[in-house]
């Protein structure tokens, strides 16, 4: 029989050396299709009804800061787009908050850092690539981000370089009716900043050219490309919202994929009656808001 030692010394190789540890044991299988993050829903709904009236209900707190978000397309071929900043630096003034401003760029656009020269000291300009699809809709969303607060004493203003695209500049007609056009809304919204704080008072958006479709159906608001949001919008997409009111609305995120989707944002978020126009305020088919690349068919007709 083995000696005492040596039943000792194989008991001992038996066993592992203390430097090995043991392997750790694998995770338990992931189930398969199940996600460990909820997915992200889309931002690109392509019918949305109208809103339902948001909170809080008016009368609503007076406006101290205003700020300016403003979409720039900085376009060499069309001088349009200078006209519309040139308008905008004459009411600088009224701005006291955040300015953040979105430039686009491409062949045949002009530099940002050109652009920004244009502007007064103290904006927040923003460089992007043109969309030549979604146009001012690609920038807006981001717009919106930047200066999102629910403060109720904040509105802001957003505006864009109308009658800058290419197919603007093909006719003398309607060069002249997009002035009359965009310079009507500046001198509405911003000359007039008393009738719009007003306004603000009961309303929680203010804009110009205010097209109703909501007497004959939502169905009947349909943009040029197909897209449906909402029962009206402001033809021209200049206009105040309160930032208590917008903000808080759980859709305030949802921008359309289509290149009107900014035009007729608001009309998602408000109903018709929630919204207060400067100007013309009409129903479907109204010639005085179907015709506005009509030169012919504006009253305020204010010159560059």
């Amino acid at each position: 029989m083995p000696s005492s030692k040596l039943r000792a010394r194989r008991k001992t190789a038996r066993k592992p050396p203390v430097c090995i540890k043991p392997k750790p044991k694998p995770p338990p299988p992931r189930v398969s299709g199940a996600p460990t993050v909820p997915p992200t829903p889309k931002l690109t709904p392509t019918y949305v009804l109208a809103a339902t009236r948001p909170h809080p209900a008016p009368p609503y707190p007076a406006i101290f800061q205003r700020n300016l978000i403003y979409h720039v397309y900085p376009n060499l071929s069309n001088p349009a787009w200078a006209a519309n900043i040139a308008q905008l630096r004459k009411r600088w003034g009224l701005f006291n908050g955040r300015k953040v401003i979105a430039c686009v760029t491409g062949p045949g656009l002009l530099e940002p850092k050109a652009v920004r020269l244009m502007f007064p000291k103290g904006i927040d300009l923003r460089a992007y690539p043109n969309d030549p699809r979604l146009r001012d809709t690609a920038t807006f969303l981001d717009l919106l981000k930047a200066v999102k607060s629910l403060d109720p004493t904040e509105a802001t203003f957003y505006g864009h370089t109308k009658g800058a695209s290419p197919h603007h500049w093909q006719s003398p007609d309607i060069c002249r009716a997009v002035m009359y056009w965009r310079n009507a809304m500046y001198h509405h919204l911003l000359d007039e900043w008393d009738r719009v704080q007003q306004a603000l008072l009961t309303h929680p958006c203010a804009g110009c050219f205010l097209q109703d479709y909501s007497s004959a159906g939502t169905d009947a608001m349909t943009s040029p490309t197909g897209f449906h949001y909402g029962s009206w919008h402001y033809a021209g997409t200049f206009f105040w919202y309160r930032h208590d009111c917008l903000y808080s609305n759980p859709r305030w995120p949802f921008v359309g994929d289509d290149p009107f989707a900014d035009e007729m944002y608001l009309g998602g978020l408000f109903t018709a009656d929630q919204a207060w126009s400067a100007n013309e305020r009409g129903p479907a088919g109204d010639p005085r808001l179907t015709r506005l690349y009509d030169p012919a068919s504006h009253k305020l007709r204010i010159e560059d």
